[in-house]
């Protein structure tokens, strides 16, 4: 249980002088405080249902126990992330920690009715609370705050100071010297205290996972959540794992016994739907009214990009992205997003790039459809998908200069791209920048941007070879398939099956990959596009490898051959070169496979083509290791690992690290196999590829026999 202001403090309180208040604005003496009784003050009580928190209530125990030594703790997080509810729990579970007292002081920072608490009224509360009386309080808050530290001077006193809307609003308030702990919570980051009086951050997030299905189930019971067992995570989920849309969801549940969990989940996931319906009747239980208390103190700027946010695609934001978006410099939406960020309705998940939970953005899109012009909006979101088209592009023409490319219009004004000159930074920003480049392609073809949601898809075809994202290829495709047969974009359109057919093929989803070919080719010849029909007859070609119909192979890689020659263009002809030499050692003729294999080899080497360069050493190392030659075939493998790991191209790297560990293995190398296979295994893990099991089985299956 909490303790009052006792023993002590008490005694002291009442051995204080008892002289009469001074005139009228006469300074009073804060050395002597009239006390004419002794608060009898106790913490509210923690929160009924309290889950999780593990690791933050050890990081509470750990500076609790250094206060002595450092400045206050700061409990920071966005609106309805639990704050309060870990520092009471916290301060109830630690008590025995404070035998001199536990105040707490509410400064209604954010709250939406009411006027928050100047320094002045907080300590006036305060030292009311411990037993002053209103006639004895002095009227500077310079005075009241050193009476107040007197009181407080060496006593063992834990101090919360909850809902601060400021460093300001604390600053004046905070005891000194040895002995106090005050715990503050806040939506702000509290910059200024963290350099000025050295307070100490502990950031709280939304609950991860299992806490949050654990505080679903510890709301509404066993029984309840054993039933519907499958549907608790879903709304954990829906409430974007928050405690306070949590907590308002299990009440639902227990006032409305007939609403089954996964039902009220599925309403959760639509946006205003899902705000309308987080609502437990007043103001500190509703999710809209908690978010908008903090939405109101940003300034214009920020509110207008916290509200446009809602309708960019993908999860996280950056700077120069964002910039586009708002129409104006990157260096002005930096300063924004800080903004956001230091309020908590962004969180910088690393280092410049922001994002916010989905029902912050649920909130976002509140505000954008009730407070921003159909016309604005529209052109926000234009500006960015063209952002992201255009910075795509120039990564991929820096990554792959010799392949096809879109080719963009006039620029948008207010639309500043960024420009690559090396092949790494490319990629990087590619890989960062997946998930909303992904998320575009779909919101481009929602707002009818169909020439963005075509182009965009194949800008990014080295994105997703090099780092084998098949599931993205094929879904960005399909929709950028549409847009172009909506816009009657016959180039598009072939394009796009090709790039498919390409995709089904790597999946060996055979018959889909010919409908795509069949689909397309009739249109490539149409169009007279050469380098188009020789694309989709070497994927014919390989097609017919899969299904060991080698002569028919041969016949459609011969075709595609003389039209690549035709239309000059060297790696084309090493690619259908190299998928010849696959045909070859497939059907056994080794000899004229490495001769297809080394004519490849020179074709790539002149276009510098270092990607497909690592592709032919893996084939050129089965086929030296088809003919016996161990030694030639290990040395072609490790060539194919080197330059995998040079270009970024994950596969790759997985199957050549797989060739090698058999190589390894079969000259007697067994750990150095077992090494390979379990990188190998690693990359095929992160692909999703089923081959990670497969190698680990092999590993255990290398491992047992060489304890034997």
């Amino acid at each position: 249980m909490a303790l009052g202001l006792t023993g002590k403090i008490a005694e002291e309180f009442r051995r204080a002088s008892r002289g009469d208040a001074p005139d009228q604005g006469q300074e009073r003496k804060p050395a002597q405080p009239a006390a004419s009784k002794v608060a009898s003050w106790r913490l509210p009580p923690t929160v009924g249902h309290f889950a999780g928190r593990a690791a933050e209530l050890a990081a509470l125990d750990g500076l609790g126990e250094a206060a002595d030594q450092a400045g206050p703790i700061a409990i920071i997080g966005g609106p309805g992330v639990g704050k309060t509810a870990l520092a009471l729990h916290w301060a109830h579970h630690r008590a025995g920690w404070f035998p001199d007292g536990q105040l707490l002081v509410d400064l209604r920072g954010f709250d939406p009715a009411v006027a928050p608490l100047t320094p002045a009224e907080a300590l006036s509360r305060l030292l009311e609370e411990l037993g002053v009386p209103a006639r004895s309080l002095p009227a500077s808050v310079e005075a009241r705050a050193g009476m107040f530290r007197g009181l407080l001077a060496g006593r063992r006193v834990l101090m919360i100071i909850d809902n601060a809307r400021d460093s300001v609003q604390v600053r004046d308030l905070l005891p000194a010297g040895a002995g106090p702990l005050v715990l503050i919570t806040s939506r702000n980051r509290l910059t200024s205290l963290v350099a000025r009086e050295g307070a100490r951050l502990l950031d709280l997030d939304v609950l991860p996972g299992a806490d949050a299905v654990a505080l679903v189930k510890a709301r509404i019971g066993p029984g309840r959540a054993d039933a519907e067992r499958a549907a608790v995570p879903l709304l954990a989920a829906a409430c974007a794992r928050l405690p306070l849309a949590l907590n308002i969801a299990a009440a639902i549940l227990l006032t409305s016994p007939g609403t089954e969990i996964a039902a009220l989940a599925g309403e959760l996931t639509t946006a205003r739907v899902g705000l309308d319906r987080l609502d437990a009747g007043d103001a500190a239980s509703s999710a809209r009214i908690v978010f908008a208390s903090s939405y109101r103190l940003l300034t214009p700027a920020a509110a207008r990009l916290f509200r446009l946010l809602g309708a960019a695609p993908g999860p996280e934001t950056s700077a120069d992205a964002a910039a586009s978006l708002l129409a104006t410099t990157p260096r002005s939406a930096r300063g924004l997003l800080r903004e956001l960020a230091d309020m908590h309705l962004l969180a910088e998940r690393e280092a410049g790039r922001f994002g916010f939970h989905d029902l912050l953005r649920a909130f976002a899109i509140d505000r954008l459809e009730a407070e921003e012009e159909l016309d604005a909006r529209a052109a926000a979101i234009r500006r960015m998908l063209e952002w992201y088209l255009r910075t795509a592009d120039s990564a991929a023409r820096v990554i792959n200069s010799r392949r096809r490319h879109a080719s963009l219009d006039q620029f948008l004004p207010d639309v500043r791209p960024l420009s690559f000159e090396a092949y790494e930074p490319a990629l990087a920003w590619l890989d960062a920048e997946h998930g909303n480049l992904v998320a575009a392609v779909s919101v481009a073809a929602e707002h009818e941007h169909h020439e963005i949601a075509w182009k965009l898809p194949v800008t990014l075809w080295d994105l997703f070879t090099l780092r084998g994202l098949f599931d993205d290829w094929i879904a960005t495709h399909r929709t950028g398939l549409r847009s172009a047969r909506e816009l009657g974009e016959v180039t598009g359109e072939t394009w796009l099956l090709n790039n498919l057919s390409a995709a089904y093929l790597l999946q060996d989803r055979l018959d889909e990959a010919v409908d795509c070919i069949d689909e397309a080719l009739p249109a490539m010849r149409r169009l007279g596009d050469v380098k188009g029909q020789a694309s989709l007859l070497h994927n014919l070609g390989i097609v017919r490898i899969r299904q060991s119909r080698y002569d028919e192979a041969l016949t459609s890689l011969e075709a595609a051959l003389a039209m690549y020659r035709a239309a000059q263009f060297s790696d084309g002809e090493g690619q259908t070169r190299q998928s010849m030499g696959e045909a070859f050692r497939l059907r056994g003729e080794l000899d004229q496979a490495l001769a297809c294999y080394e004519s490849a080899l020179a074709k790539y080497r002149k276009t510098g083509n270092r990607f497909s360069e690592s592709l032919v050493f893996i084939d050129i190392a089965h086929c030296h290791h088809g003919g016996g030659q161990l030694a030639q075939a290990l040395e072609a493998a490790r060539r194919a690992v080197d330059l995998s790991r040079e270009v970024g191209h994950r596969p790759g790297e997985a199957e050549a690290l797989t060739l090698t560990g058999d190589l390894q293995d079969d000259i007697g190398q067994n750990l150095q196999a077992r090494r390979s296979w379990r990188v190998a295994a690693r990359i095929f893990a992160e692909l999703g590829d089923a081959r990670a099991d497969e190698l680990m089985a092999k590993v255990r299956s290398v491992a047992a026999r060489a304890t034997g």
